[in-house]
């Protein structure tokens, strides 16, 4: 199954035309697959305190039934 969605990190770019082009860039390549963007503002909570947004994002994983690592 495909995903829609894409959860990135706020890229904090440099803002042109009111836009910040980083963003800008990134969602119009993903739109083509049907893909949306949802950004995260990772600096405060998750940077500035020594982590990353995948600290915050990947915390619903489900244990697998086949235990491919043993």
């Amino acid at each position: 199954m495909a995903c829609s969605a894409f959860v990135a990190p706020q890229p904090h770019g440099p803002i042109v035309s009111g836009k910040d082009i980083f963003k800008q860039v990134v969602e119009d390549r993903f739109a083509p697959f049907g893909v949306t963007v949802d950004w995260a503002e990772d600096w405060m909570d998750y940077h500035a305190m020594d982590g990353e947004v995948h600290c915050a994002t990947n915390t619903l994983r489900g244990v697998p039934e086949v235990k491919w690592w043993e």
